[in-house]
């Protein structure tokens, strides 16, 4: 165990020394220090935290999860539809079919917002299929609705923070050796 945790600590330490010294040479080569007499030494102010508006992306997201999660439900309902024989056979030519349903229902599905109100003409079981195309359609419209309110609508926000932090740390344990790497956005 000791020679484990012998090995683990060369090897972080040679890691360490790699890092370090490709970081300074990177730093000879890239960017070089000016000399003293050409420094200039500028006084790091705080950042001042001015509010600015900012469209409220929540309810964007909001919409659009709403939106496109309507529209796959859909999508895969109606292809699902499809699949089930229905044991009819097409004797029009002139009228594609997929298992006896008229093709022309899945395709629209694949249409959002309008695609809901047109599978209706094609339904085969109206009692029931008129009714979840309905809160389909207006559920998808109201997708479409909460994320076009949200992009008109602004927020007033203040920015506190510097931006983006990234912290890179090693990680030694008797079983492991790696990096942790924390942030905040």
């Amino acid at each position: 165990m000791t020679t484990h945790r012998l090995a683990s600590s060369v090897l972080l330490a040679l890691v360490l020394s790699v890092l370090a010294s490709s970081t300074a040479s990177a730093q000879i080569l890239i960017a070089p220090t000016p000399p003293p007499s050409s420094r200039v030494t500028i006084a790091e102010a705080p950042l001042e935290s001015a509010p600015h508006q900012r469209p409220l992306w929540r309810a964007v997201a909001a919409g659009a999860g709403l939106l496109g999660g309507a529209w796959a439900l859909n999508v895969v309902g109606s292809g699902l539809w499809m699949l089930a024989p229905t044991g009819v056979a097409s004797a029009d030519l002139l009228v594609p079919t997929w298992n006896g349903h008229a093709a022309a229902f899945f395709d629209w599905s694949l249409v959002p917002i309008v695609g809901p109100f047109a599978q209706m003409a094609y339904v085969d079981h109206p009692e029931w299929q008129l009714p979840l195309l309905a809160i389909d359609g207006l559920l998808q419209i109201a997708g479409l609705v909460t994320a076009i309110v949200g992009q008109v609508s602004r927020e007033t926000v203040t920015r506190d923070d510097d931006g983006p932090q990234i912290s890179v740390v090693p990680a030694v344990s008797a079983q492991s050796l790696g990096l942790n790497v924390t942030g905040s956005f």
